[in-house]
């Protein structure tokens, strides 16, 4: 024990105040594979039984989530018994064009706000002069398993009891998994099985270092959604708030570690790649807006040949004073307007949590089910955060302005 009161009070955290530490076991953070083996036939189970179109797509993403949680764990895919299924097939693929269209449709319906604020966004870095600051490099540094949890569990506990219960609920029932296999390195996933009613949050990662605690923690935030809104009528897919839920988990576990100064150095590196990462995207946003007629494509990734893209970075780094470079690789539209809302959103709830808590985090539950049904950016009302709010961008201002303060106070110190 003391060792890790040693590591706690370097981090910030009071060990003898803190009455919910962990005790960690060595198939903690691990996948019960007896488990995965009862879901499995409990899907097949419903699969055998699904005869009509509409009872094949209820139980569809679920056999397509637990693919993938399959081949992670086991690096195989060989329990894919309905691949051959040609009706399945044709529901399936039915199925996902529509929620394209209707992605797209919705994106559509705010087309004009969303071009306001895209641009909003890029003039923000660029008066904050964010291309001036270098990106903070450095190792990560290893965490024992212990020491990890108990800041994960610190973590959740500091959002409310109804948070930490339910992490706790995810790892005492072994939902989650450390080195998962998957498909990519550095990859972590949610798969929520909805005919199940409940979630699997893995990471590739098997070291324990703040990249993948926020990896982790990021997850947590798509599988919390999934236990409060109504899965298996969740249009979530086809709006572009897909990724609010897990990018404020994101933020917020950023500044419990910043404002705490846990290890220093890691969080800054992070904190420089999720503000980076809301810059990037965006300017993904206005490039492809700057195209027009988007709301007819009939895929996600948007092919751009290498002149006109050129060209038009070229345009956009000296309108904005900054130097982003882009690969030949096709634009994923979805990708770039889910991740980019999904982290400005965050950023504005998580201003919204700092006034008071207990009222932004009610909000949000209300939003997760508000914004399935709606899709639109209506739905952000009930948050509290409006259009205007997010064509202004003042959060997003400050946060930009604050962060640079600390990055100026940072560089100086190391330099000493």
């Amino acid at each position: 024990m003391s060792s890790n009161i040693s590591f706690l009070s370097m981090v910030g955290l009071k060990c003898c105040a803190y009455v919910k530490m962990v005790l960690v076991k060595d198939d903690f953070m691990k996948i019960d594979l007896d488990i995965i083996e009862h879901d499995a036939k409990r899907l097949e189970h419903i699969y055998s039984k699904a005869k009509s179109k509409s009872a094949l797509k209820n139980i569809g993403n679920d056999l397509f989530g637990f693919q993938y949680l399959y081949f992670g764990i086991w690096g195989n895919d060989d329990y894919l018994r309905w691949e051959d299924d040609v009706l399945f097939d044709d529901v399936m693929q039915e199925y996902y064009y529509k929620k394209m269209k209707q992605f797209f449709t919705n994106y559509t319906y705010d087309l004009n706000f969303c071009f306001n604020s895209s641009r909003s966004v890029l003039q923000a870095y660029c008066d904050n002069k964010f291309s001036d600051l270098s990106n903070v490099y450095g190792n990560f540094r290893r965490l024992n398993k212990k020491d990890a949890m108990n800041i994960l569990f610190d973590f959740f506990d500091s959002m409310g009891d109804k948070y930490y219960k339910f992490f706790k609920s995810l790892v005492d029932n072994k939902q989650i998994e450390m080195g998962y296999v998957g498909d990519y390195s550095n990859m972590a996933e949610t798969t929520w099985l909805n005919c199940l009613n409940k979630s699997y949050v893995c990471c590739s990662s098997s070291t324990y270092n703040f990249y993948s605690l926020i990896s982790l923690v990021h997850e947590v935030g798509h599988a919390y959604e999934a236990s409060v809104v109504n899965n298996k009528n969740n249009k979530s897919f086809s709006t572009l708030f897909y990724e609010v839920s897990s990018c404020f988990f994101e933020y917020l576990f950023l500044r419990y570690v910043n404002d705490r100064r846990i290890l220093v150095n890691d969080g800054k590196i992070l904190e420089f790649d999720f503000l980076y990462d809301i810059y990037y995207f965006f300017f993904q946003n206005v490039l492809v807006q700057s195209l027009g007629n988007i709301f007819i494509l009939d895929d996600y990734n948007l092919t751009i040949d290498f002149f006109t893209k050129k060209k038009l970075v070229d345009e956009l780094n000296r309108k904005y004073n900054s130097n982003i470079q882009l690969d030949d690789n096709p634009i994923n539209v979805r990708d770039a307007l889910i991740y980019g809302y999904g982290r400005l959103i965050g950023i504005n709830i998580y201003d919204r949590y700092v006034d008071d808590k207990k009222d932004i985090l009610k909000r949000f539950d209300n939003f997760m089910n508000q914004y399935t049904l709606v899709g639109t950016f209506d739905s952000i009302d009930v948050l509290g955060i409006s259009k205007d709010d997010l064509i202004s961008n003042k959060v997003l201002k400050r946060t930009l302005k604050e962060y640079k303060i600390k990055y100026d106070d940072y560089i100086v110190r190391n330099r000493k």
